[in-house]
């Protein structure tokens, strides 16, 4: 299996629907193997009735040469149970130019007994770059197998040489469809050694082929599939896997070993050595934009900023690039480079200016990387700026190495983040601390609710005919001004307006706008702030002398998280955060207060909310605080879930009674 590589792995394929159909020429007269046979004429394992397919047969050998090279024969076969379970007849296999895929077949049994092939010669060959990829040696085979309708049973298999740079792999046996047998074999030379890990699933003991045969086969039946579940975590994170590492020598040399994180952390060390040094370039650079800056936090921002909006994010990744980072100076000279290569540059700016600095090789999925597993399974690299004696205040992204040494965490790919502040994706996520020869898997930190908030005020005034108009200013910061700030920037003028419109369209009919605008969006070290007005007509609605009116106008905290019968899976926030609201409605000449709904006030442990109306001469006053200060919520706690977000729906559903004066 190969390496997942940085910054935008194996992208999904593009435009490749024409290419799918184009080699979708499979023949009738096939010669279908035995396995395929076989695992097409096995008893199904019983399902759950909404699974679209199942897979029969997933099953790899790994064999390693003395040489070091790996060889990987995979077979796969699943039985097509649904209308939308014909994605699984869509067959992709990548390679690089490191891995030489030396066999590749395709079959089909139908459930009235055709049998079709589709060889090696009608795959069809694509380059899945992204958009952000000047250059990946990334390629993939692909082909959709005919006859994939319900009752069908889906099948290939391949042949591969690769050359990897970590032997490693990782067995994922579990899926969002059931698998009713997975097995993975490993033959490793005499004397070679491995090592396994175990996640989310607990450990099963391998069989030896034959004694002495230095060969291991683990075998996994009828895992259930990963159900999607409102509000759960990333599926993969929750799936059943096995990383396992093997290692030995050649010629009397060790290879590069992946028992331990000190082990990955040396084998990134050097492979980075010496490729943050700087030119006279960049020290020139340097210390135009440090002039006169004499703080820590000064010359970090200055340094910061500019590789956030002078060198692009630009991904050219072939061979051992997928891990290495291009040297400093060819990245200031070029002004573009991956996530990689931004750190090395930034780092080497930042020893110029009197500063030292570590990679932090991280994955954007939190949960992918566990302590237990050591494995270069990440996808993503950022810094980590070390901290002077006198600790600046305000960062909140800083870790504590074993030596004592604090660090600042920062993501030079990520412009619309400063210094002191890391994106919500990464946090609580493990990070690979990378110093010279060794390495220390440290935890990304998670930041408080103070540092993601939501504060919106608004000043309305509700007529007699129960139209609604007035202004709303919001102030965001953290994850909530992340994200306001991606969607507008990454949208023309006329596009703005439509993200507003989708917004109060999900509380207002018939609204409309009549100004809006944003104060500091591209001044990340500051909140960002939203301000708008609007008219509504017939937001309160008329029942005879009474007018009924929602006090919470706007803004929606409870979520649907699917607890109409037990979960499987926890519910993941976001981020941890506090919002606020205050709705201030000056109410029409006429009308008083008959009836308000309750305050309500609900305190779970990992969340709290608390509402309240009141009413001074003609003008009702809508206040709510909401914290959420846990990530991941267990199923343990579901009845506090429910409790939580059902005291928040009804309050956001409440309705306030006017009466009209005689």
């Amino acid at each position: 299996m190969m390496n997942l590589r940085f910054c935008g792995l194996l992208p999904s394929l593009k435009n490749s629907a024409r290419l799918l159909l184009l080699a979708a020429c499979g023949t009738a007269a096939a010669t279908t193997p035995d396995w395929v046979r076989a695992a097409a004429s096995q008893p199904p394992m019983a399902v759950d009735k909404e699974a679209n397919a199942l897979v029969l047969l997933d099953d790899q050998t790994t064999t390693v040469s003395e040489t070091g090279d790996v060889y990987t024969l995979y077979r796969r076969a699943v039985k097509i149970l649904r209308p939308e379970g014909r994605e699984y007849a869509k067959v992709n296999v990548y390679f690089d130019r490191e891995t030489k895929l030396k066999s590749l077949h395709a079959w089909s049994i139908t459930s009235k007994g055709l049998e079709y092939e589709v060889k090696d010669k009608d795959f069809v060959e694509v380059s899945p770059y992204s958009e952000d990829e000047l250059y990946n040696d990334v390629r993939a085979r692909v082909t959709e197998v005919p006859g994939a309708d319900p009752g069908t049973v889906i099948a290939y298999e391949y042949e591969q040489r690769d050359r990897p740079y970590l032997l490693e792999d990782e067995w994922q046996f579990q899926e969002r469809i059931p698998v009713q047998l997975a097995r993975y074999t490993l033959r490793l030379p005499a004397s070679w050694e491995y090592s396994d890990f175990w996640i989310q699933h607990p450990e099963v003991k391998p069989v030896e082929q034959g004694s002495g045969s230095n060969a291991w086969v683990w075998e996994v039946k009828q895992v259930p599939g990963i159900k999607h579940e409102p509000a759960m975590p990333q599926w993969r994170t929750m799936a059943g896997r096995m990383v396992i590492s093997y290692y030995g020598t050649i010629n009397g040399k060790p290879l590069n070993m992946t028992r331990s994180w000190q082990q990955i952390g040396s084998w990134y060390s050097h492979l980075t050595a010496g490729r943050r040094d700087a030119s006279p370039e960049i020290r020139s650079k340097t210390l135009q934009l440090v002039a006169g800056k004499t703080s820590f936090e000064d010359k970090v921002a200055a340094i910061s900023g500019f590789l956030q909006h002078d060198v692009r994010y630009v991904a050219i990744e072939a061979g051992i690039g997928g891990y290495q980072p291009h040297a400093a100076a060819d990245v200031f000279k070029n002004r573009y480079g991956d996530c990689k290569d931004k750190v090395t540059l930034m780092s080497s700016m930042l020893h110029e200016a009197g500063i030292e600095s570590r990679y932090l090789v991280v994955d954007t999925e939190r949960g992918e990387v566990v302590p237990n597993a050591p494995s270069m399974h990440f996808n993503h690299v950022i810094l980590a700026i070390e901290l002077p004696g006198k600790e600046p205040s305000g960062y909140e992204s800083v870790i504590a190495a074993k030596d004592g040494k604090k660090y600042l965490i920062f993501d030079p790919t990520d412009q619309y983040t400063a210094p002191g502040q890391v994106i919500f994706a990464l946090q609580g996520s493990y990070g690979l601390l990378v110093a010279d020869n060794s390495g220390e898997l440290i935890q990304i930190p998670v930041l408080p609710p103070k540092d993601n908030e939501l504060k919106r005020v608004a000043h309305l005034k509700l007529l007699p005919d129960g139209s609604l108009s007035g202004e709303v200013e919001e102030t965001r910061s953290g994850e909530q001004a992340w994200e306001s700030r991606y969607e507008l920037l990454n949208s023309a003028q006329t596009e703005r307006s439509k993200a507003l419109d989708h917004f109060l369209g999900s509380f207002l009919n018939g609204f409309t706008v009549n100004k809006s605008e944003a104060e500091h969006l591209d001044q990340y070290d500051h909140d960002l702030v939203l301000k708008y007005s609007f008219t509504v007509p017939g937001y309160a609605k008329s029942a005879g002398p009474l007018l009924l009116l929602r006090p919470r106008v706007l803004g929606a905290k409870s979520e649907a998280i699917g607890m109409e019968k037990p979960r499987k899976f926890p519910v993941e926030f976001h981020s941890e955060t506090h919002q606020t609201d205050i709705f201030e409605i000056e109410l029409p000449a006429g009308y008083a207060v008959d009836e308000l709904p309750d305050p309500v006030k609900v305190d779970v442990g990992f969340a709290q909310y608390e509402s309240k109306i009141e009413v001074t001469g003609q003008t009702l006053r809508y206040t709510r605080d909401y914290t959420v200060n846990e990530l991941l919520v267990p199923t343990t706690k579901e009845p506090e879930l429910k409790r939580l977000f059902s005291s928040i729906y009804s309050d956001e559903r409440n309705s306030a009674v006017l009466k009209k004066s005689n």
